[in-house]
């Protein structure tokens, strides 16, 4: 479903996009933020599954952070600082199978063992982040480069370990 999901990512960075450089109202920010707020209770299971594998879940860890990488890093090129910092300072509260819970931008890093450790192993492929990999070869905005989203990667990790000193932010740059 990663590869099925490339047309809604290109048009989820167009849309981006268009309202960092021509909205005159600032309104978006909150629908964004409201939408990747709702969105992060599918990297969980529902609370009326009964069993179930973590991995199942795995794709919408992926595409969480592609498109999470993608937005701050068009709001840092296209100098709309205050906007990325809106979506690295904000709390994000969002319901689990196990009950609430809320957590800062690092919420969107998770780590793909699908990907990283499976599909590596099962195809002996010896890389270091096949995630990495997978979101090199969709990076082909005209947009945002592969090096920007490289640059954005480090911009979360640093922010992460300077932090605010309120919360601990572990945000991993798997592209570099």
């Amino acid at each position: 479903s990663i590869r099925e999901f490339k047309p809604y990512l290109d048009e989820f960075i167009e849309s981006i996009f268009l309202c960092v450089q021509y909205s005159q109202d600032k309104s978006y920010l909150e629908i964004l933020f409201d939408f990747l707020e709702r969105s992060i209770r599918f990297k969980y299971a529902p609370e009326d599954l009964g069993a179930y594998n973590e991995t199942w879940f795995e794709n919408y860890k992926y595409l969480l952070r592609e498109l999470f990488l993608y937005l701050i890093a068009i709001l840092i090129k296209y100098k709309s600082y205050d906007d990325a910092v809106f979506f690295l300072s904000e709390k994000y509260f969002y319901e689990t199978n196990i009950g609430k819970n809320s957590g800062l931008y690092d919420v969107f890093d998770s780590y793909i063992r699908t990907l990283d450790e499976s599909r590596n192993q099962r195809l002996r492929l010896n890389r270091t982040s096949i995630t990495a990999d997978v979101i090199k070869e969709r990076a082909d905005s005209n947009i945002v480069s592969f090096d920007e989203l490289m640059e954005t990667d480090l911009i979360l990790c640093i922010r992460g370990l300077i932090g605010d000193g309120k919360q601990e932010i572990k945000w991993y740059p798997r592209t570099l």
